[in-house]
């Protein structure tokens, strides 16, 4: 429970940025929302590596999101190219994948 409070004070619930009470609502909404994400994003496609399952927001962006990668035209497709030698390409690849399968099983026939 004290990791879900640390992530979100990281999220910005440690301040309130606004004067009224409608506003910081809407706020602290939007915080659990990205509290939720980050959960299920944990639960759904980071359930296979022991340290990114239970890693902070930070250490996840820093992991999957800061891979240098190329967006290259081929074939009227965009392809993403990922290095072969990075640490996290596999994880990456990996958590894409489960994201595609639940939105096609999610999707209607």
């Amino acid at each position: 429970m004290e990791d879900d409070v640390k992530d979100a004070k990281t999220f910005g619930l440690k301040t309130l940025p606004f004067y009224r009470f409608a506003a910081n609502q809407a706020w602290c909404t939007a915080v659990a929302l990205a509290a939720d994400l980050l959960a299920h994003l944990r639960l759904l496609t980071l359930d296979h590596h022991e340290q990114l399952r239970k890693a902070t927001p930070g250490r996840i962006r820093q992991a999957l999101l800061h891979v240098p990668a190329r967006l290259v035209r081929r074939a009227r497709k965009r392809l993403l190219r990922l290095p072969d030698d990075h640490p996290h390409t596999g994880d990456l690849i990996l958590a894409w994948t489960r994201v595609r399968q639940l939105s096609h099983s999610l999707s209607p026939p």
